[in-house]
This record gives structure tokens, C-alpha cells and sequence, in this order.
């Protein structure tokens, strides 16, 4: 019974990743669009090509990605190069755009704030928790991805994978 019961289970899921329903996929990203959560333009997947960009999702209910914010800019201090993003995956718009305005960080954040209202990139990205935070090279490939708060140890493979990519 359970010889057949593993058959079972293994055939499935040989039949679901050869139909293409693997949640993991080594096929060319899908392309999206984000709207600004401030009176700015769309952001296009294709505006990240050739540059050097960090991207930060985040949520208004989670407590972590307020502290990594102050995490962001200790990374990117002194980094011309780089473009922030930061994502909202928030459902409902207003509770985005309110946490930024009650947040002493908003002024510094919200000419980059977007949000994600179809879920495109998050799926793109295979976004799965908040705080997560993608580096992202000028030819659209992720070099880092980190998810959860950051430790010092995090923050410091940050820099040196910055200095790399900017040499």
C-alpha cells in the first residue's frame, strides 16, 4: 500500500512539472508593471535594465520592514549607482500610502515607493515573505536575495557584493 501510494504521489508530481505548474521555473522572467504609491509614473520591468538596483519589498503590517529600511540606507550610503525600489505588496493601497506618511522615513523613501496591486512581480520574483530584499544587476539578474531582518553579518555580504558589482 504504501509502495503504491509513493508511485502515486511521485507520477503526480512528474506529471504537474512536465504540464508547467511548478512554482519554480527556469523560463524568462515575466514582465510587470508597478504603479507609484506617490503621484510619479509606472515603474516597467524593463526600467531595470542596466542598472544596479536594490529592491525592497515590504507591507504595512510587518513590523521587520520598518527596521530594515534603516538597514537599507546603512547598505546604500555612499552608492550613486545603485536605485532603490521599494514595493509595497499591500492589498489595499490607502494602508500603503498612510505608513508612509506616519513613518519618519517616508520623505526619504516615497519618491521610490510602489506598489504591487496585481502581484505580478512578487510572482516574478517568487516573493513569499516580507521583509525581502533583491539586488539586482544591470542585466536583470538577482546576485543577492536576502528574506527576514538583516544581521550584521547580512549587511556586510550586502556591501561587498555592492563593491563588487560597482568595480
Amino acid at each position: 500500500m504504501f509502495n503504491r501510494s509513493c508511485r502515486l504521489l511521485l507520477s503526480s508530481c512528474l506529471f504537474f512539472s512536465l504540464l508547467g505548474l511548478s512554482s519554480h521555473t527556469n523560463s524568462q522572467p515575466r514582465s510587470w508593471e508597478i504603479e507609484s504609491l506617490v503621484q510619479g509614473p509606472t515603474l516597467h520591468s524593463e526600467s531595470l535594465k542596466g542598472q544596479l538596483s536594490l529592491v525592497q519589498f515590504w507591507a504595512s503590517w510587518c513590523h521587520s520592514c520598518a527596521a530594515t529600511v534603516f538597514d537599507v540606507f546603512d547598505i546604500t550610503k555612499g552608492n550613486d549607482e545603485l536605485h532603490y525600489i521599494a514595493v509595497s505588496i499591500d492589498e489595499d493601497k490607502g494602508a500603503a500610502r498612510s505608513y508612509l506618511e506616519k513613518h519618519p522615513l517616508a520623505a526619504k523613501i516615497s519618491g521610490s515607493s510602489y506598489i504591487d496591486s496585481n502581484k505580478l512581480m512578487s510572482q516574478t520574483f517568487d516573493i513569499q515573505t516580507v521583509p525581502t530584499l533583491l539586488l539586482i544587476d544591470a542585466n536583470g539578474k538577482v546576485v543577492l536575495r536576502h528574506e527576514g531582518h538583516l544581521n550584521s553579518t547580512d549587511k556586510v555580504n550586502f556591501v561587498r557584493t555592492l563593491e563588487g558589482l560597482s568595480t
